[in-house]
């Protein structure tokens, strides 16, 4: 059976990172589409930029999922 695609079954998504912004069981997502900034010449057609004014750009909930999902290794 294969995992949903949503973030906290993806590699990019770190459900850790550490913000008194950041909602309850939110994570961020380190996939190279998604950018933070004001210019962000480099952005993919494919991807999000996110205005970036104090610092903390985006989180993602656990069960929202994009076009970049990628399963997180199986661990041993």
């Amino acid at each position: 059976m294969s995992e949903p695609r949503h973030c906290e079954h993806c590699r990019h998504w770190n459900p850790a990172a550490e913000d008194s912004r950041k909602p309850v069981g939110y994570g961020s997502c380190n996939a190279t589409a998604w950018k933070a900034g004001y210019f962000v010449p480099d952005a993919a057609p494919d991807g999000v930029v996110v205005e970036d004014d104090e610092g903390w750009g985006f989180y993602t909930g656990p069960q929202f999922g994009c076009i970049h999902w990628t399963a997180k290794e199986l661990r041993k």
